[in-house]
């Protein structure tokens, strides 16, 4: 009986509202729902923000990482008009090898590299799409870099 007396109420105050007061209600409840929606796609761009901003730092880190038992290298593009770039590399003197962080389309066969005595470092081969891994915290993180076979030039031009 409560329910049956409930329902007489609302259909009552139903029929005095009339029409203007049935769209403020639907307007009030849209309202409500966008509001809820607002706020849920707020949160989910400021999650993936803050997910971009770690993977930037982590990033960050393991470049830092590599960067650490690195040595700068001039990278000289001949051409019309020679450019030089200074670049952090790993050098392996034993195996005749130079290792870059990352892809780098700068590196092409012509391509060579001067170190602080004046050698001249050109490029015998280059194996691009390698993998290096630089530990973080006792993790191990796979990374693409580019691997470059060389010859050693000592001769007066590369010095000057």
């Amino acid at each position: 009986m409560e329910n049956e007396e409930k329902k007489a109420i609302n259909n009552e105050e139903e029929k005095k509202k009339g029409f203007f007061g049935k769209v403020k209600d639907n307007i009030s409840t849209g309202a409500k729902a966008i509001k809820k929606g607002a706020v849920n796609v707020g949160e989910k761009i400021k999650d993936k923000i803050d997910k971009r901003k770690e993977v930037k730092e982590l990033e960050q880190s393991l470049v830092d990482i590599f960067n650490s038992n690195s040595t700068k290298l001039k990278m000289v593009l001949p051409g019309d008009k020679t450019k030089t770039f200074i670049i952090s590399v790993r050098i392996d003197y034993e195996a005749q090898t130079i290792t870059i962080y990352g892809e780098n389309e700068k590196v092409k066969k012509g391509n060579y590299f001067i170190d602080k005595r004046g050698q001249k470092f050109n490029i015998k081969l280059i194996r691009e799409k390698q993998n290096i891994e630089l530990k973080l915290e006792n993790v191990a993180y796979i990374r693409p870099c580019i691997v470059i076979e060389y010859s050693i030039e000592n001769d007066d031009i590369t010095k000057n």
